[in-house]
């Protein structure tokens, strides 16, 4: 009985450390300790603004945010048409079909996020949102010997990037979500966990670390495109939901928005906007927020190493020639 009650008492501890630890991170280090002095806010009248955004690519939008902001566009208008990109088939809703096209990829592997870079060469978007993202539970590889979360979570974007900027990728917006403006160090003596010890929770976080090095490698190297990073904090996505039970996420949905709430409150007049400058990053109530320590007063230059180190990797794995 006593041990009954104990294991009672430690699960409410538990819920209760996840509540706090959601509402400090979202109202407090994303609000107040990242903000940018000066910085780019979105305004609250910003959502009644007309889009002006006529296609839309989400890699990632099968699920969660990506699909929450997909689906959004094609609800507002009727003018937008939206390509996703995913392993499963999204469900599509009768009005939207024709508007939503599904492109099959799976992006664990660097030859498909090439392919499917490259299937895309000829189609203009105004928004290109990359969402899609991999929590690990262990250690694993892909078949092309790569750690599967830096796969998933990272690689699929930087391949897919700096093919759709090979075949000239221009006029258009590139979002990047990660946590970006992590107060973390990154892991980079060996970034696909060949000889060093694996910790799943370093992994992923250096995913995110490296997906804000992308913002701003690509918005110093290429002023034709206007590259930006999103950091959503704790979004009741789906995939949260799934991860946390419906218990957990019922507690937590009282402090952190939902996918579809943050897609049309915040990212699509964020998309929007007009006074944004390339290679800055955005918290969940689109305001701008400062780099990670790492990148510190000249971000390019620590991007330009992280990108270094990535292709190198590939080349070690004769990923890249």
């Amino acid at each position: 009985m006593n041990i009954k009650r104990l294991g009672i008492v430690l699960c409410f501890f538990v819920l209760f450390c996840a509540l706090g630890v959601g509402y400090v991170y979202n109202q407090y280090v994303l609000m107040e300790c990242c903000l940018k002095p000066g910085g780019f806010v979105l305004a609250a009248a910003a959502a009644s603004e007309p889009l002006g955004v006529k296609r839309v690519l989400c890699v990632g939008g099968t699920a969660g945010i990506g699909y929450a902001v997909a689906t959004s566009y094609l609800e507002h208008s009727n003018q937008v048409e939206v390509v996703v990109v995913g392993r499963r088939q999204p469900r599509i809703a009768p009005e939207f079909a024709g508007r939503l096209k599904f492109v099959p990829a799976d992006l664990s592997k660097t030859s498909v996020a090439r392919q499917t870079a490259n299937s895309l060469k000829d189609e203009h978007f105004d928004i290109i949102l990359f969402t899609v993202g991999f929590t690990p539970s262990g250690f694993n590889r892909t078949s092309e010997s790569i750690e599967t979360d830096l796969a998933i979570s990272y690689l699929s974007r930087h391949v897919m990037l700096e093919q759709m900027f090979y075949n000239g990728l221009r006029s258009s917006r590139v979002f990047i979500m990660g946590f970006a403006g992590l107060p973390k160090q990154p892991a980079l003596n060996d970034i696909n966990w060949e000889s060093v010890p694996y910790s799943f929770f370093h992994a992923h976080m250096n995913t995110h670390i490296f997906n804000e090095g992308l913002v701003h490698y690509y918005a110093h190297k290429t002023p034709s495109v206007s590259v930006f990073g999103l950091n959503p904090g704790l979004i009741l996505s789906d995939g949260f939901r799934g991860l946390a039970g419906p218990v957990l996420s019922s507690l937590l949905a009282k402090v952190c928005p939902d996918q579809n709430e943050y897609a049309k409150a915040v990212l699509l007049p964020l998309f929007a906007s007009q006074n944004l400058h390339s290679g800055s990053l955005f918290n969940n109530r689109g305001q701008e927020i400062n780099p990670g320590p790492f990148f510190g007063r000249f971000p390019e230059d620590k991007a330009q190493i992280i990108v270094a180190g990535v292709n190198a990797t590939l080349r070690d794995l004769g990923l890249q020639s």
